[in-house]
């Protein structure tokens, strides 16, 4: 028998898989911008270019970024809930382009081998820049122009269809009239029970958006006290000046927490202080003595306070109050508040406390609403970033220019809807009037009444509510009963919000509801006014009653942190007893 001589297979090609380089990233970019239909494409969030290469010269491009926010059929293939979603959504990246540069025919099998070798080498590559393995890919597909076969042959499994909308700048979705083949690949072993389970494995755990706490995430002694921060006030009055700026606005600032309300009762405030007291705020030394320190005196206090202005005063005590914040908490209110009926401040507070987390000042002597509404999107663009936090607001601030605001800064917002967005009212008044039962009923007594508040959340389509970013309605609706004569009455409140109903419960919903009122107008607009009599001060300069106000709301963030369950009238009784103590919180 003769013997029977075989042909060897030819070796599959090598191919090498590495990351771009950011002195590449141009060149690489300019490249996808002529050959791929869709472009280059612009970079957003943990971003990441591949280039595959064989025998050293390239063959195909790989961009990956961040996944779809929400797909109803990735969500049903994982079998998720929202809060896991919300939480594990950075361990899904997207493949955002993939071109081949072979031209089309001459290599069928390069684009599955190229695009296996890139799956093979991403976990590895996403670790080595953004600390974390991610456990999913996904990727879609134009059904009526492209079989998505490179997938099919790279073990992607075809799972649904986006919704037919994209994402847009300006809106939140915009209608493309194509949906897309949504395509996923488990980049690890078992990725899909992982990501449903209640751990991930620990490679992937940095990935993880861990809810914020509150938490500073750095040590306490690298961040500045308000002494510190300000020695950094500008100083408009003449260089050669006895009395700088930063003690003489720590003196203030010590002079309000031990209550007292204008600048005749802080001036007295200020002799009362001993030599040692003196020392420590940094006044000068009196010529010829060694233990004498001199005091500002009541033209000083009003020369600084009148000639500094109070933008980037605010500016500046809005970065130091981020600074100790840390991570900023879940639920942020924004509210204005009038003093002298000319002007206005604007906070941005915890629910939790009212602790003001960014400050800004604005002249409403015209008596319009606009100044305020410029003010809080001024506000929300100088921030940098909201990280998935919820910025609530009443119905002055429902604007379709601080919606894009919050939304583009990384936050989400609540805000109460009334006339001034007619539309989106009467969207908001048929779906109140749709009989269903309540999702949640709470029961409340009290200041002889009784009042029960019911929840629905109705999930919207942004393009129908014709408002930016809009995907929750939702509305509460009150009766109260008076105990005495039980007179009833109702009346029902709107929300929209940029996140999804289900993404919270309704109790959920109705806390942050609340928490509005509670944090800002309780925590502190009331505080402010009843304790610290804000609204009682008989100065009429406007950049006297705005620097005062500023350095108000450091006080109120700084007792927040360090006696947030303590009542504000007898802290300031022990401040004014002993100055020395209100001394060391000012320098902690």
């Amino acid at each position: 028998m003769k013997p029977v001589h075989t042909t060897s297979p030819s070796p599959l090609p090598t191919l090498t898989v590495r990351v771009v380089h950011d002195h590449e990233a141009a060149a690489f970019d300019a490249q996808l911008a002529a050959q791929h239909y869709l472009g280059a494409g612009r970079p957003v969030g943990d971003y990441l270019r591949q280039l595959v290469a064989r025998d050293g010269q390239p063959v195909a491009l790989l961009v990956w970024g961040p996944s779809g926010y929400a797909l109803k059929d990735r969500a049903r293939w994982l079998g998720w809930t929202a809060s896991q979603r919300v939480a594990r959504l950075k361990l899904i990246v997207q493949n955002r382009r993939f071109l081949v540069l072979a031209p089309k025919g001459q290599e069928p099998n390069l684009a599955s081998q190229s695009l296996g070798a890139a799956l093979r080498a991403l976990p590895d590559h996403w670790r080595d820049h953004f600390g974390y393995r991610p456990l999913l890919a996904e990727s879609f597909t134009d059904p009526e122009s492209q079989a998505g076969t490179c997938y099919k042959a790279s073990n992607w499994q075809p799972v649904g269809f986006s919704a037919g909308y994209s994402r847009h700048r300006a809106d939140f979705y915009v209608p493309n009239e194509r949906p897309k083949k949504l395509w996923l690949y488990e980049l690890a072993p078992k990725a899909r029970a992982h990501l449903r389970a209640t751990t991930v494995p620990d490679s992937s755990r940095p990935g993880v958006i861990v809810p914020p706490t509150g938490v500073l995430p750095v040590p306490q002694t690298h961040v500045r006290s308000l002494l510190e921060a300000l020695r950094r006030a500008p100083d408009p009055r003449a260089s050669n000046t006895q009395f700088r700026t930063g003690p003489v606005l720590t003196l203030v600032a010590l002079a309000l927490l031990a209550g007292r309300r204008d600048l005749a009762e802080i001036a007295r405030f200020a002799t009362t202080l001993k030599p040692a007291q003196r020392r420590l705020l940094g006044l000068p030394r009196k010529r010829g003595t060694k233990a004498f320190y001199r005091i500002p005196s009541y033209s000083v206090f009003y020369q600084l306070l009148t000639r500094m202005d109070p933008a980037p005063f605010a500016t500046l005590l809005s970065e130091w109050l981020r600074e100790r914040a840390g991570t900023l908490p879940q639920a942020l209110a924004m509210d204005g508040k009038m003093i002298r009926d000319h002007l206005g401040l604007l906070t941005l507070a915890q629910h939790e406390d009212g602790a003001p987390q960014a400050l800004a000042v604005y002249d409403q002597k015209e008596g319009t609403e606009r100044c305020e509404q410029t003010a809080a999107q001024s506000l929300l663009q100088s921030l940098p970033a909201l990280d998935d936090q919820l910025i609530t607001a009443d119905a002055l601030h429902c604007q379709r220019a601080t919606a894009r605001a919050v939304v583009e800064k990384g936050g989400d917002y609540l805000f109460q809807i009334k006339g001034n967005q007619p539309h989106l009212h009467q969207h908001a008044q048929t779906l109140d009037a749709t009989p269903r039962h309540p999702l949640f009923v709470q029961p409340e007594s009290g200041h002889g009444r009784v009042e029960a508040r019911a929840v629905h959340a109705f999930a919207l389509e942004p393009l129908t509510a014709d408002f930016p970013f809009a995907r929750s309605l939702i509305v509460v609706r009150s009766q109260r009963t008076i105990k005495r004569t039980g007179q009833t009455s109702s009346e029902s409140r709107y929300y929209v919000s940029s996140r999804l109903p289900e993404e919270h419960t309704p109790a959920q919903w109705l806390g942050f509801i609340r928490g509005h009122w509670g944090g800002v107008e309780v925590r502190n607009h009331w505080k402010r006014d009843a304790v610290l009599g804000e609204d009682g001060s008989r100065s009429r300069h406007p950049n006297l009653l705005a620097n005062v106000a500023l350095l108000r709301s450091a006080v109120l963030a700084v007792l927040a942190e360090h006696h947030p369950e303590q009542p504000l009238p007898p802290l300031l009784e022990h401040f004014h007893a002993h100055p020395h103590h209100g001394l060391r919180l000012l320098r902690a």
